[in-house]
């Protein structure tokens, strides 16, 4: 398995900056809209983790990408 360091991330390099802007655009999206721009960013690095109290973002996020 490679070390941390050597591995590649799919992820967008932002800054502070860029990432509280980032933050700021998606208080009005949706929780769909968000999923997408994180599928389209992240690919298939893309996991979602919720508790079953959570199970309305799992279904969210199927119905974007059903191989999260």
């Amino acid at each position: 398995m490679p070390s941390p360091s050597t591995v590649q991330s799919a992820a967008p390099a932002l800054s502070d900056l860029e990432l509280d802007a980032l933050s700021d655009r998606m208080d009005t999206w949706s929780a769909t809209d968000i999923v997408a721009w994180s599928v389209e960013n992240f690919g298939s690095r893309l996991c979602v983790a919720a508790s079953m109290a959570d199970a309305l973002v799992i279904d969210i996020a199927i119905s974007v990408d059903p191989d999260i």
